[in-house]
């Protein structure tokens, strides 16, 4: 059974890179989004694991068009496909 960690702080990207399967950092603006997943990549590294291999699963609230898609794109830069 996966085990995705959710939480918005350091502590819970800290606990995903170490045990998690996926990261959920939940809904939270872009620039926490790219912190977040980078202190889960630092952790998963020191734990000796592949952070790039961990999955990133967040919300990003907005209307489809091109600004949503750029702040997709901006906080998980070439993770996620979008419809452009």
């Amino acid at each position: 059974v996966p085990i995705v960690v959710g939480g918005h702080t350091e502590a819970a990207a800290r606990r995903a890179g170490r045990r998690g399967d996926a990261f959920f950092p939940g809904s939270a603006t872009a620039d926490d989004i790219a912190h977040l997943t980078g202190v889960m990549r630092e952790a998963a590294q020191a734990a000796g694991r592949d952070g790039d291999a961990i999955p990133v699963y967040a919300m990003a609230m907005g209307t489809p068009g091109d600004a949503l898609y750029e702040r997709v794109e901006y906080a998980l830069p070439g993770e996620v496909a979008t419809p452009r």
